[in-house]
């Protein structure tokens, strides 16, 4: 099999094994402080955290992809732990958790690009294998926002018992793809374009290649900065629906639909962009 198939396999099941309970968390440290700018300074706080481990492991990131995503289970597990914290030491809890769920997000979501970015090297249909393998990673999500929800308002120890075991199941194919294919010279290696080299030795196209360069992180940039509001939006509803109802139950089903729309959308959008550049 190839990695582009074990990654749909790895994001489907590690995304339903992650977001049993870390799709809940802020809504956990709501039920434990009884305030909402506690949750808020959360969120807030662990995005900091998040750029400065990206920051800090930004070199090793393509060197080593697949043991990112094994090793994030110790993070899964310990900011699990710390959930439980919360009940014992309020304060403790709420940094451990913090702490862990940033590490865990920087183990998961820039080694999970990279690998894609090998494995769909020699696709040649690129635009549609990501909208299959965008599905497949929001299907985990729908499917956990829904169990998650029903059995965090049951018994928060059997949740995390099940999120760590199936997270394990999820990754041990790409790690033993890692263990095979490590010692092939072109494995974990970008491409290298013609352009590459012609660049480098003309002075004038490199100093255009630098201003396009600039341009292209700036309206990245920008474009992220606008969106990432409209990726609050999921959050703050679901601290709304628990607020008013109380109900992991209801705040997963409500996620789970949100996130069923978003599955769609990126599949129809990698079908569209197959056939037309949408950039």
């Amino acid at each position: 099999m190839d990695q582009l198939k074990l990654l749909n396999f790895h994001k489907m099941i590690a995304n339903f094994a992650n977001n049993l309970v870390g799709a809940f968390v802020p809504l956990i440290i709501y039920q434990a402080t009884g305030k909402l700018s506690y949750a808020i300074i959360y969120l807030v706080c662990q995005n900091l955290l998040r750029l400065v481990f990206e920051l800090l492991l930004k070199n090793l990131y393509g060197k080593y992809p697949q043991l990112f995503l094994l090793l994030r289970i110790i993070p899964i597990a310990l900011y699990n732990v710390f959930i439980f914290v919360l009940d014992v030491n309020l304060i403790l809890g709420v940094i451990g958790v913090c702490l862990f769920i940033s590490l865990d997000y920087a183990f998961n979501n820039l080694p999970k690009e990279i690998i894609y970015n090998y494995s769909s090297l020699s696709s040649q249909k690129n635009d549609k294998s990501l909208g299959i393998t965008r599905l497949f990673e929001q299907a985990g999500i729908i499917i956990a926002l829904i169990v998650g929800g029903f059995l965090l308002d049951i018994n928060k120890t059997l949740v995390l018992i099940i999120s760590l075991t199936i997270y394990a199941i999820s990754v041990i194919p790409l790690v033993i793809f890692y263990v095979k294919s490590k010692n092939q010279k072109t494995f974990n290696k970008d491409a290298t374009s013609n352009a590459i080299n012609t660049l480098s030795k003309n002075e004038e196209l490199l100093k255009k290649s630098k201003k396009l360069t600039f341009k292209m992180l700036l309206s990245y940039g920008i474009v992220y900065f606008a969106t990432a509001f409209f990726d609050m939006t999921q959050t703050a509803y679901s601290l709304l629906v628990f607020i008013e109802r109380g109900e992991f139950a209801l705040a997963g089903i409500l996620n789970a639909v949100f996130n069923c729309m978003y599955a769609v959308g990126f599949y129809v959008a990698g079908i569209i962009n197959s056939k037309k550049d949408m950039t």
